[in-house]
């Protein structure tokens, strides 16, 4: 069984769906994880409908609000250092919507006891669960990225001020 993480809807995400048509075609059972449904579920896929938005309590969300401000202050005075991966994986895992797939991803795989050979990641803010999954079941992980994260928005100042560090320490 293959698991292929993407937070997107998956509808809209042709990539995901060309490279499960190949893993089907090379006799793999494909679990796909992400947003909305595919309009036309194929039979042979398994489908993991993450919810959007996430109810957390007022309490909880100033909590996570903290924690993403000392995640991305870590990150980007620390950089690739360990503290600023630390850092960088504790802003990740404080953003609620990503918080909430996480939970939900983890939960609905042990639920349906799927066990994963292959864990693919579509790009890199789903590669910490992947590992995570892949970790659990002494799988290898395949990421596939749209192009060079580092780069992605190297023309927008506010990005690389802000979001570049987190995307250096994640990778």
């Amino acid at each position: 069984t293959v698991i292929v993480f993407s937070f997107t809807p998956l509808a809209s995400e042709p990539r995901v769906l060309r490279q499960s048509k190949s893993f089907l075609r090379s006799n793999w059972n494909v679990v796909l994880v992400g947003y909305g449904n595919l309009g036309y579920p194929p039979p042979e896929y398994s489908f993991i409908n993450l919810p959007l938005g996430c109810s957390e309590s007022r309490l909880l969300r100033y909590r996570l609000g903290a924690q993403m401000l000392i995640g991305r202050k870590l990150a980007q005075v620390f950089g690739s250092y360990a503290l600023g991966r630390f850092g960088a994986r504790l802003n990740y895992r404080s953003i609620p919507q990503w918080r909430s797939n996480w939970i939900n991803a983890k939960q609905t795989l042990e639920q349906h006891k799927i066990i994963a050979d292959l864990v693919m990641a579509h790009d890199y803010f789903t590669c910490p669960l992947a590992f995570s999954i892949a970790k659990r079941h002494s799988a290898p992980v395949i990421i596939d990225v749209h192009e060079y994260a580092v780069g992605q928005y190297a023309n927008d100042p506010t990005w690389i001020k802000k979001e570049l560090p987190l995307v250096r320490a994640l990778q």
